[in-house]
């Protein structure tokens, strides 16, 4: 596992290049101590504005929510429809007086993987992939939310 300190007012963000479409995503992560905010989030083209440096947009994929990951382990898995840069994050701008430590794990399953996202859960008899909650499962395609000024 990695692990990284977001600052009180701050978030953090990792990039992951998924090249093939069907690409599986599966994560998880616990804090020390405290709540945080996580989703995951996939970049579109650049945006071109005059006199200014070009905005790359970006589409939430897993929603943006508090997370009780100090209590129990949260974990999950993204199927990616298309390849392209993802993007998780983990936001603490919400608490004004406490740094959270965060350590992740972060694995990306190649679309030929013997196992499809539906019975990897299964698989472990309805807990995620450490045992002590339900997996969540999501599934990135054209329907996502476009994020402003992210």
């Amino acid at each position: 596992m990695e692990s990284v300190l977001v600052s009180r007012g701050s978030s953090y963000e990792r990039e992951f290049t998924v090249e093939l479409p069907g690409t599986v995503i599966r994560w998880e992560f616990i804090t020390n101590g405290h709540d945080i905010s996580f989703g995951w989030y996939q970049k579109s083209g650049a945006k071109r504005r005059r006199f200014l440096p070009p905005t790359t947009e970006m589409s939430e994929v897993v929603p943006m929510k508090r997370r009780n990951s100090h209590i129990v382990p949260e974990s999950g898995v993204l199927q990616c429809s298309t390849a392209g840069i993802y993007v998780m994050k983990f936001d603490n701008s919400y608490s004004w007086t406490r740094s959270k430590e965060v350590f992740y794990s972060v694995k990306l399953l190649p679309p030929d993987t013997e196992l499809s996202v539906p019975q990897m859960a299964a698989e472990e008899d309805g807990t995620g992939a450490n045992g002590t909650e339900e997996e969540e499962f999501y599934e990135c395609n054209d329907n996502t939310v476009p994020v402003d000024g992210t």
